[in-house]
């Protein structure tokens, strides 16, 4: 009865660590940043904030409506006064030039049938839209790339822990060779010390590997939105294939260009807005007003009387003197878009320097590569002799164990050599803006 309770326990504590554990996939990391990622939940807010304030651009078509007050007085010597009861009994609305003094209160609806900013407006809108679009695209392959070099990274430091494990099965066996071939009592312990220490090594090793990849897992979580306490395991498969090669060619255009170019026109798109400021305007306007005026009762008294009166009408407005130094602000633009010609210059230089560089490394990586995998096979080859000359006691234990620690070493750096080819690969993708076809090509 106990053995099946424990049995059972064993079971469902299986089944628990595997509901924990979620085995992701290169694709599956990659859907799961671009759709969770918090980074890019904030930028996707900061475009929103931006195109909101751009967006006001387009209320030239929505109308305005306002409540207002005013109170004047002429400062003619003799006000002329003039009262539907001095025309007409009949009217029932003021028609009066002006009394002394006049309150008005009233609703008014306005609405701009040409404005020259209308136009700038819905251009603005519309590269807003366009930016906020390719600022998404950058984002996105920013958080493309994190994903793609972390999980190459995480592969990589388990690919050096199964180095470590192979290499502790080695030293292991020689440990079981040395105590069948050393007779000497007083040289055994000191032979079984130096392996000892070898595999303490290993272990320290391991341990170091070990953290590196808890990092690189804990960052891989943060990239995807996963909650930390939650385990993942990453399904192998993305570092056995060497990633293809892209066609490259002399263009330089990129997002990061694109981008500069749409500011540049959303520049050229402000100043023309600045300038249409000191452009004349048409409105459409209606109004309802309650009028109290001098002679006909105390103003804002309970004798008072109020008069009534409805408007419609088009108003023309031309400007004259405008306090918000319109010309400063189109020479800020101005200067502004040369600083974006220049930026412009540059950054096409940069592109150019960045994809030379990432051709070259790519080209030095593989022959590293290269270099490495046939020093492996030397020193493997080395490694193997070694260990027949010191089972058949033709050699040291010393011979043995620096032989394995030049296979070891070699394995290590492959290991790196390849990542490195990899990412070169990544990088170059990268500098050509086409990151999304990178596992696509595999």
């Amino acid at each position: 009865m106990k053995q099946a309770l424990a049995v059972l326990l064993i079971f469902f504590s299986v089944q628990v660590i595997a509901q924990q554990e979620l085995q992701l996939t290169l694709d599956d990391c990659l859907e799961k940043a671009l759709s969770d990622n918090r980074q890019l939940e904030l930028k996707g807010l900061e475009m929103e904030f931006q195109r909101q304030q751009i967006a006001g651009q387009k209320r030239f078509f929505v109308p305005e409506i306002n409540a207002y007050a005013r109170y004047y007085q002429y400062l003619d010597d003799r006000p002329v006064f003039i009262f539907p009861q001095n025309i007409n009994p009949e009217l029932s609305g003021p028609v009066q030039l002006g009394g002394a003094q006049n309150f008005y209160s009233g609703i008014t609806l306005n609405q701009h049938l040409f404005n020259v900013r209308m136009l700038n407006g819905n251009k603005l809108s519309n590269y807003m839209d366009e930016l906020a679009e390719k600022r998404q695209q950058m984002s996105e392959d920013e958080i493309r790339f994190e994903v793609i070099r972390t999980f190459y990274q995480i592969e990589m430091v388990g690919d050096g822990l199964s180095l470590l494990d192979f290499n502790r099965e080695r030293l292991e066996k020689m440990e079981r060779v040395t105590k069948t071939a050393v007779d000497n009592e007083a040289v055994l312990p000191i032979t079984l010390e130096e392996l000892a220490l070898h595999k303490e090594e290993l272990e320290i090793s391991r341990q170091e590997i070990e953290n590196r990849k808890r990092q690189l897992e804990d960052y891989m979580k943060f990239l995807c939105g996963i909650e930390t306490e939650t385990r993942i395991s990453l399904v192998a498969g993305g570092t056995e294939t060497e990633p293809a090669l892209m066609d490259v060619n002399d263009s330089v255009s990129n997002n990061e260009l694109e981008l500069l170019q749409l500011q540049m026109r959303m520049n050229e798109e402000k100043i023309l807005q600045e300038t249409a400021g000191s452009y004349p305007s048409l409105d459409f306007f209606m109004a309802f007003e309650w009028l109290q005026q001098e002679g006909m009762g105390d103003l804002f008294s309970s004798g008072s009387t109020w008069f009534n009166q409805h408007m419609i009408g088009l108003q023309l407005s031309i400007p004259l003197l405008n306090p918000n130094n319109r010309k400063s602000k189109i020479q800020e633009n101005r200067i502004n878009q040369e600083m974006l010609s220049v930026q412009q210059d540059l950054l096409e230089e940069k592109i150019r320097m960045e994809r030379a560089a990432a051709r070259r490394d790519v080209q030095l990586s593989r022959e590293r590569l290269d270099l490495s995998e046939r020093r492996v096979d030397v020193y493997k080859r080395q490694f193997q002799q070694e260990t027949i000359r010191y089972e058949q006691e033709f050699s040291t234990l010393k011979e043995a164990l620096e032989a394995e620690d030049n296979l070891r070493t070699a394995q290590m750096e492959m290991s790196r050599r390849k990542m490195d080819y990899f990412l070169s690969i990544l990088e170059l993708y990268r500098t050509y803006g086409n990151l999304e076809s990178f596992n696509k090509v595999k």
